[in-house]
């Protein structure tokens, strides 16, 4: 049941990252990868 609401999270979080990447590696500091709640 849980498993869904991982994935979500997961796919949520792995966008999150990947638009943080398009913007720029040099914007994108590990706090802020790790707190995607920010």
């Amino acid at each position: 049941m849980r498993m869904r609401l991982v994935q979500a999270y997961f796919v949520t979080v792995a966008a999150y990252i990947v638009s943080n990447a398009s913007r720029g590696l040099t914007n994108a500091h590990p706090a802020r990868v790790g707190a995607p709640g920010c």
